[in-house]
């Protein structure tokens, strides 16, 4: 295993295929690299695969993994999840409000020329919103996720994929960054092209497990909308403080302050 365990994992299921077991130290794990694997496991099972091992690191950050993302599958997360949809309700009010107000080109306290910070990024957000290419670039730049590998799941109950069983406790991590590169579904997948999702129907909520960046199913990342807003944000301070250029020439940039 390399220091990109990622590609050398993609590079074993090329030989073992799209699920294979590895031992971890004293893990029993389940690797898999393939978008109808990734279905089984976070759809068609999604039950038996929903829990989340006890990682002394997610231990550590995560307040004992108390939080939505690691805190064991039952009533506990049931109740954080329910939480986290009032939150968001009330964060979509907020915000369909500002975006009343900013369409009709009122405040709240009646003031023009200071924006406060929700005004100021939902005029950024639908501003770069409007923008395809924009669009294009951040739809292929999930493509290829940050976190190559999602964030592992645990084995409920016994049970069988491709005629494997996977014990309880068994270890599932699945390799996004290999899915996402898979030429079955991805032509010329290591070029940016953002023009392949030109008229397309694929998106990244967990319906299309050849794209699927956030995950899918009951432990689908519970922060989707977040960082899509932010996403455009971040392109656009890439854009204020760079300066492109073809492959040929020196990649120029300035920073301000």
């Amino acid at each position: 295993m390399s220091d990109l365990p990622h590609r050398s994992l993609r590079n074993l299921s090329k030989k073992y295929g799209p699920i294979m077991h590895l031992r971890l130290g004293n893990i029993s794990t389940i690797v898999v690299s393939s978008s109808e694997m990734a279905k089984e496991i976070m759809k068609t099972q999604d039950l038996h695969f929903v829990d989340r091992p006890q990682i002394l690191s997610a231990s550590i950050i995560f307040y004992d993994c108390t939080d939505i993302g690691f805190s064991s599958y039952g009533d506990y997360w049931r109740n954080m999840r329910k939480a986290h949809s009032k939150v968001n309700e009330i964060l979509d009010k907020i915000i369909n409000d500002h975006r009343d107000n900013l369409a009709k080109g009122k405040k709240y306290n009646g003031e023009s020329e200071n924006e406060d910070f929700v005004d100021a990024l939902l005029m950024e957000s639908e501003e770069f919103g409007q923008i395809k290419t924009l669009k294009q670039s951040y739809l292929n730049i999930k493509a290829h996720p940050p976190a190559p590998l999602l964030l592992p799941r645990e084995c409920r109950e016994e049970t069988k994929i491709n005629r494997y069983t996977i014990p309880v406790k068994t270890q599932v991590m699945v390799n996004a960054w290999s899915i996402g590169r898979d030429p079955k579904y991805w032509h010329n997948s290591k070029s940016f092209i953002p023009e392949r999702f030109e008229n397309s129907s694929i998106n990244f909520r967990g319906n299309h497990f050849e794209f699927i960046p956030f995950g899918a199913g009951r432990r689908m990342c519970p922060d989707v909308l977040v960082c899509v807003h932010l996403f455009y944000c971040y392109i656009k301070f890439c854009l204020l403080l760079f300066s492109f250029c073809p492959q040929t020439h020196y990649l120029l940039f300035r920073v301000t302050s």
